[in-house]
């Protein structure tokens, strides 16, 4: 599954703002740190409310949540995630092994 909410420009089915109005942009100075990260909390939020039933399907599997790479939001006063730099190589990864226990075979 990719979600594109967690990337510029940070909005989600519903949001209370627009699409094409991005609080940030790859090289700009104008970025507004701020209301990209409410935005992208907003979009991680409305991301964990899709994903949650799909982990539900699946309680009892094995799981790996990882992102395929990060963002840089200010770093070296980089913006965006096209490019080579250290911040867009760092990436999450959550992992959660099934609780149940495999049955004996005796």
């Amino acid at each position: 599954i990719n979600v594109g909410e967690t990337h510029q420009p940070y909005w989600h089915e519903g949001a209370g703002w627009s699409r094409e109005e991005s609080p940030c942009r790859p090289f700009d100075p104008a970025n507004n740190e701020a209301e990209r990260r409410r935005r992208q909390r907003a979009c991680l939020e409305f991301a964990d409310g899709v994903l949650a039933p799909v982990l539900r399907a699946f309680a009892n599997a094995n799981i790996m949540v990882c992102g395929d790479h990060g963002d840089a939001w200010g770093e070296d006063g980089l913006w965006e995630h096209g490019f080579h730099h250290h911040s867009v190589l760092e990436v999450p990864m959550l992992f959660r092994l099934s609780p149940r226990r495999p049955e004996a075979t005796d």
